[in-house]
Parts: C-alpha cells; structure tokens; sequence
C-alpha cells in the first residue's frame, strides 16, 4: 500500500520566469523516512529545470543527511537520504539552488513527489502532488505587499484608504503602472474608488463584499495583476431615537426605540441599547411592552438587563430592510438628576455565526426636568384614586411653602374633592382619572407662576385664594 506524504510545499523562491532560483521542498514522511530512500520531483517539460541544481540542505528530524541520487535533468531530481532519520512527527526541509524557472510565463505544471526504497526496486513508500507554481514574464506587474481584509463602521464614518498603491504592486522593470478598481463588488456594503495611485473605500451598509484592484503597465509593458480583499461593514441604524413618554426626572416611564433597519434579521438577533454614562436611565426592572417591524409583531424576549442596559433578543420573525422598527420598554427609570442626561449607544448584534455587530448608532442624551413637585414624589406611579391624588396634590403644595399663597384653606376631605373637580375641570372629563389631575395640575405649576393666579384669567382675586368653590 502507497502511502501519502502530509503537507507537500514546493516554494521557488523568484517567480520570474527563466529565473534562476532556489527552491524550498517540505514534508511530513508517511513512515519513517532513513538512508536508502530517494525523494523525487518530476515536472513535465514545461516545467522548472534541474540540470544545474544541488542540494544546499536537508533538515528535520535526527542527523539527516542528502547528496543527489543521479545526476539531475531537465525534468526531475532525485535526493537520496545518506545519514540519519526522521518520523512522522518531523516537518522534512529539503533546500535545492540553480533551478531554472520555466521561459513561459503563466502556471507551471503540478509537483510529483515521491518517497521510494533502493531495497525494494526503486518501488514508490509514499508519494504526493503539489500544484504548480504561477510564473510571471520579466518585467510584469506583481503583489508585492497584499492588501490585508478590512473591517469598517458605517456608524463611525470610517474609510480605508491606502495613499499611494505602488506600496502594493511592484513592475519588474519600472514601468509606471495605472490602477483601477475591478467591477463586482456590492456596492451596499462599500464602494471604493481610485484617484491616481490613492485607494479609497467607503462603508455604506452591513455585509461583507471583496473587492479587487488591477494595476496595469499596459499598453507597451508586460501584463497586469490585480489583488482581492475582504470588507466587513458594521452599518448604521437609519433614522434612529430613544425618546421617553415623560421627562420627569426620577420616575418611571417607557422609552420608545424607533429605526429603520438597514439590514435584515431576526431569530438570534440581540437589540442592546446602553447608556454612555452611569448616570443614564435604569433598565434593571424594565419589562418589554412590544417590538414590531413595520407594525408586525417580532416574537421577543429581554435576554439581560442591569442598571445601565438592556438586552432584547429576537426569537421569530423577521425584519427586512428599510423596514421601520419600533421597540417599546416599560418600566424604565429616568435620571434622578434632572438637565441633559448621557447618550445611548444602540446595537443590532447577530449571535449566528459570524457573531457580532451588524448595525449601530450613537444618540444623544434626552432632556429631564428636575424639582417638580409632582412627580419627584412618585405619584406618577401611585395607586391612589384621583379624590385621594388630588389630596396629595395639595398636600405636595402644603409641605413645599410658599409656592400656594394660602395652604391655611385646604383642611377637610371634601374640599380636597373639590379641589380634584377644579384641577380636572379643563381637561373636561369627569369622572376625572389621575393622569388627566396630574397632567392639568403639573400645567398650572409651570404656566402659572408665582403659583397664585390658579385661574389662568392674568389676575389675582378671590377666586384664587378660594380655588374649590369655582364651577
């Protein structure tokens, strides 16, 4: 049985085409490689010439030694092992000068190794192909320096830009080379652009695109070449706000998140929204309300959540692009401090593979408003019935002098309950309900100041001092 040698490389160290060169040949025997055993390379006739070649080294494994079996040709070589061993384990290197490339430019035919025994009828112990090597005509455009892959954000405004692409591409002989960009890419995920020798790529949405560029000493040179390289883009999320129902520091309201998606996704698809600074709002007891793409609901779940993120992960459905998404959280508490508070930084994260980022955006801070009298006390969420919230109303006023100018007036439950019908009268319901007391009360404190003109009529008079009794 023939076995097979592991990780065959044949490498010519110049590629030109009618160079000479040295070559590299590495691999791992099959079974133990030792004397009166002969390596071989055949190659067809348009393939390198060994005529001229030696053997400079052989290394791997214990004490290996090598000196040429015949007299080499125009076709193949053959090396025979004169001293020591080596094993499977070992990574056999055996380093060969003076040969001659092919005159033609272009691919060479494949390497045809083998391992055989002088005790055995030359027979083949183990054997291997390596594919040929690539030649370029002396004097041709070559990759000197590849073009590493890319990774882009949209939400950054980052581009790529390599300044001048002769450190990429080298002529053989000097030639001034022109460099283009190869058309196929998708131009959704990056576009990219040449102006003289300078690259330019442009992320314009998430995906993965590869692009290639040429560069060329033609017409009168040799050829052209080109090089390829991947660009991941993390996109940005298109028309995006995270705005709260109420701006009332310290309470707890829903925060609306609304997009639109520049990508599709769903089941495994994680929406995390974080604030940039500690002092943002509390998500730690938020529950999820909804999630709908384009007004279709998305089978959810919150997947995690602490003081200063939230985590809502998609189980079904699907979101396509340019659909408007809109996620709803209950339960979010406001910054306890009131004026501008901290941005947001919002993610779409893709757990299936490739896991991470497909898209992002960075918001700004919302507004909140700090010192009211109604809701730092908590009667946003309170579970009083409106006669009993518009006691704790007044008894807000009360407890905070001098804001009302007589406190003295407000003594019994039924003058509380009048009080509630005159703060409900123009929101124009009765029975009235506690947000409609709190939102007419919060508009007299604010529109209303010195707090004394409970009327709105522009003047103080007795039916300011005596609010209850008003129809």
């Amino acid at each position: 049985m023939i076995g097979e040698l592991v990780n065959p490389v044949v490498t010519p160290a110049d590629l030109d085409a009618g160079a000479t060169s040295n070559y590299s040949l590495s691999f791992n025997p099959d079974s133990l490689l030792s004397t009166n055993q002969v390596i071989t390379i055949v190659t067809g006739v348009t393939g390198p010439d060994y005529t001229n070649a030696a053997i400079e080294s052989i290394s791997g494994g214990s004490g290996l030694t090598a000196d040429l079996f015949t007299p080499p040709g125009n076709q193949s070589i053959g090396i025979e092992v004169t001293g020591g061993t080596a094993t499977t384990a070992n990574t056999v290197v055996i380093e060969l000068s003076g040969v001659v490339n092919p005159g033609a430019a272009g691919a060479g035919p494949d390497y045809e190794l083998a391992v055989r025994s002088l005790l055995n009828g030359f027979t083949i112990i183990a054997q291997g192909t390596v594919a040929g090597s690539v030649f370029a005509a002396v004097g041709e455009p070559t990759v000197t320096s590849p073009i590493a892959n890319q990774n882009l954000n949209e939400a950054n405004g980052d581009t790529f830009v390599i300044s001048d692409l002769n450190n990429v591409f080298t002529d053989g002989n000097g030639d001034t080379l022109v460099f283009s960009v190869e058309a196929g890419n998708d131009t959704n995920v990056a576009s990219a652009q040449v102006l003289g020798n300078q690259l330019t790529v442009t992320p314009n949405g998430p995906g993965v695109t590869t692009i290639t560029v040429k560069a060329s000493d033609l017409p009168g040179g040799e050829g052209e070449v080109t090089d390829s390289f991947d660009v991941s883009v993390i996109g940005l999320m298109e028309n995006a706000s995270f705005i709260p129902l109420g701006f009332d520091s310290g309470v707890a309201t829903t925060y609306d998140l609304n997009f639109t998606s520049s990508s599709n996704f769903g089941d495994g698809y994680v929406v995390i929204i974080s604030n940039d600074d500690p002092d943002g709002p509390d998500y730690s007891a938020a529950t999820l309300a909804a999630f709908t793409a384009n007004g279709t609901p998305l089978a959810s779940n919150i997947s995690g959540q602490t003081v200063d993120s939230i985590s809502v992960e998609v189980t079904a459905g699907t979101a396509l692009v340019n659909e408007v998404i809109m996620m709803s959280l209950n339960g979010v508490i406001n910054p306890s401090v009131g004026g501008t508070g901290p941005g947001y930084f919002v993610r779409l994260f893709r757990i299936p593979t490739p896991t991470g980022d497909v898209e992002q955006v960075s918001l700004s801070g919302n507004d909140f408003i700090f010192g009211d009298l109604i809701f730092t006390n908590g009667f946003e969420t309170s579970t009083l019935n409106a006669d009993a919230m518009a006691k704790a109303l007044v008894a807000t006023l009360n407890n905070n002098q001098p804001w009302l100018p007589q406190p003295s007036y407000f003594e019994d439950q039924q003058q509380y309950v009048l009080m509630g019908q005159w703060l409900s009268r123009d929101v124009g319901s009765i029975p009235r309900s506690k947000t409609e007391v709190i939102i007419w009360f919060e508009a007299v404190l604010r529109n209303n100041q010195p707090w004394d003109d409970w009327d709105g009529d522009g003047q103080i008079n007795e039916l300011d001092v005596n609010p209850f009794f008003l129809d």
